[in-house]
């Protein structure tokens, strides 16, 4: 691991690298991550490209070109002058939307500089007159630096390693990002990635929008998304392909080990998965994590999980990526997979996750109730083994049956289990001093379903908990009546 810093007493990756498998993944990322401008540019005149529904018109400027990386250039900045030009879909929403936030009709805008990474052919077009000359002038080798450091903080998004999976995995087509200033919408970024990974693990937006339009707000410490778009191609033919239609891998089973014994100072996570590929030639997987965390006070940067090592179930090292601020890691593989193989991932993390609520001494959550373990695509379905480690004072709880607890190894501790059998979309958990209560339930059927309420001991809160189990009772009965016997084996709050 190179470059790490500590935070918190904790062990903080600046930029986190695994045991180096041959050093293809690790050269292409630092390549991309350094973004260093090469001495080739090209002056262009009233140059016009168009990326799906979006125009960009250089008026009069200068591109100055990225190194290569994996043999082609991957990025650029323009100075100068352009037009930025996009119409608005079909869609009465968006069309809302925009006039709301722009109070225009489409989005249009001037710019005097441009900032860009991609994989698809861009270059192509921009690069036909491209000619050695001197160094990149500062302020165009600043750009390129900014923007990869912007959308870590703002958006927790990892572009580097966005462009180095396209790169990696083969895509087709690839990406075109770009972000543009000195107009009159300022700051402005637009992206266009074919297979929705970033409007999922970045923005929850997971309907297959390909497009996005968006710029950063400091004053709320998020972005504004001007317009979410499929591809033209899309709203022709009246059909698009669902976002999870795009995930690499599928993942059937996790195994979730926790230790929970200093809940106040951090949360050690190991995470098995069992991972399928989806496509051949499979060679690095992002991973959404702590997406749930803000950028506000850094609580991305301070309180994010981290990871501490990446391997397979034969013990084989992995190299992993991520960043102080990145929403998630991603994983190489030395060898790519094929569609079909199947893999066990082993990652450890470590971070400073967990939340007592109200300063409510001796109950804990993590801070981001879905996003504090690692997840591919958006909901998928899995099944969990989870193990939770903690002080025998406490009780640990999360979904489905209760396997039982057992020694962990000191008086002081103990190992509680809990196994969800039927494939759900997202897990979560607590630890801390609660008392158990119990009833039953009965559906329509007349089916019983166990009830069970963790409840905070008599002396902390009044807690009515015979009501909270009549309410729980009522739930079952009016969930059966519209849709059939409750489909797990316990109901728990």
């Amino acid at each position: 691991m190179v470059a790490v810093a500590s935070l918190l007493g904790l062990i903080v990756p600046a930029f986190s690298v695994g045991r180096a498998l041959g050093g293809q993944s690790s050269a292409i990322y630092s390549q991309l991550r350094t973004f260093s401008l090469a001495s080739d540019s090209a002056t262009v005149e009233n140059l016009t490209l168009q990326r799906d529904r979006v125009v960009i018109t250089f008026v009069q400027g200068i591109f100055y070109f990225a190194v290569p990386v994996a043999g082609k250039v991957r990025g650029a900045v323009f100075v100068g002058t352009g037009n930025f030009h996009s119409d608005v879909p079909p869609d009465e929403a968006e069309r809302a939307n925009v006039r709301r936030l722009l109070k225009a009709d489409d989005i249009s805008s001037d710019f005097k500089t441009a900032v860009f990474q991609f994989t698809d052919d861009t270059y192509d077009f921009i690069g036909k007159s491209a000619k050695p000359g001197a160094a990149a002038p500062p302020q165009a080798q600043r750009l390129a630096t900014e923007l990869l450091k912007s959308l870590l903080e703002e958006e927790g998004l990892n572009l580097a390693s966005r462009t180095m999976e396209s790169i990696l995995d083969g895509e087709n087509p690839g990406i075109f990002f770009a972000q543009f200033d000195g107009g009159k919408r300022q700051r402005f970024s637009f992206l266009f990635d074919p297979q929705t990974r970033v409007p999922v693990a970045n923005f929850e937006i997971n309907a297959g929008e390909k497009g996005l339009i968006f710029a950063y707000d400091s004053d709320i410490y998020s972005s504004d998304v001007w317009l979410a778009f499929f591809s033209k191609t899309d709203y022709e033919s009246g059909r698009t392909a669902y976002s999870d239609m795009f995930n690499l891998v599928d993942t059937p089973k996790y195994q979730l080990e926790l230790d929970l014994r200093e809940p106040k100072k951090t949360l050690s996570l190991v995470a098995k998965m069992d991972c399928t590929s989806r496509i051949d030639g499979l060679q690095l997987i992002p991973f959404s994590l702590g997406e749930g965390l803000a950028t506000y006070e850094a609580e991305r940067r301070k309180k994010q999980l981290f990871v501490q090592s990446a391997k397979l179930a034969d013990g084989t090292p992995l190299e992993y990526f991520q960043e102080q601020w990145e929403s998630g890691f991603s994983v190489a593989f030395p060898t790519a997979l094929k569609k079909g193989q199947s893999v066990t991932l082993e990652i450890a993390l470590r971070g400073d996750f967990m939340l007592n609520p109200d300063n409510n001494q001796g109950v804990y959550f993590p801070r981001s109730t879905t996003s504090w373990y690692p997840r591919h695509g958006y909901l998928s379905r899995s099944t969990f083994d989870v193990v939770m480690v903690h002080r025998k004072r406490d009780k640990a709880v999360t979904m489905g049956i209760l396997v039982g607890d057992t020694p962990a190894g000191t008086k002081d501790d103990i190992r509680t289990e809990f196994r969800v059998e039927q494939p759900v979309a997202l897990i979560t958990f607590a630890v801390g001093d609660y008392e158990i209560h119990k009833d039953t339930a009965k559906s329509e059927s007349g089916a019983a379903l166990p009830l069970e309420f963790y409840s905070l001991p008599s002396d902390r809160g009044a807690i009515k908990e015979d009501f909270i189990l009549a309410e729980m009772n009522n739930a079952v009965r009016y969930f059966s009546a519209l849709f059939g016997d409750y489909p797990y084996t316990v109901f728990r709050g």
